[in-house]
């Protein structure tokens, strides 16, 4: 699971805490392959084409955010490296996020803006 990160907002005289929740996932096949900017690209390359050629005639590879050129990356050098046997579609849809913001300090007092 990702590393939550935060960032001071500041938001009317009040300091908070933004924390970034991490995005669900539905529903996981065991063909589905999930990219972030911090996966090792080379052990992912691997898996994929493992999984490509001992168990799955298709796979699909996620990526959210600054992760999609990760996967964009990953399926064309798949694609590249499969000598035309394989072929890459893509798809894309949006995914809501939520992000909690906590006061910094215990006495948080709101202002009317």
């Amino acid at each position: 699971m990702a590393a939550k990160e935060e960032a001071d907002v500041p938001i009317g005289d009040n300091s908070y805490s933004r924390r970034k929740r991490t995005p669900g996932r539905l529903f996981t096949r065991r063909s589905d392959v999930y990219v972030s900017r911090n996966s090792d690209y080379k052990m992912q390359l691997g898996r994929c084409e493992g999984m490509l050629e001992k168990e799955f005639n298709e796979i699909t590879i996620h990526g959210l955010g600054a992760a999609v050129n990760r996967a964009i990356h990953l399926a064309l050098s798949l694609e590249e490296r499969s000598l035309g046997r394989l072929k890459v579609s893509a798809n894309t849809s949006t995914v809501e996020m939520v992000d909690d913001l906590e006061p910094s300090s215990d006495v948080c007092i709101p202002s009317i803006v």
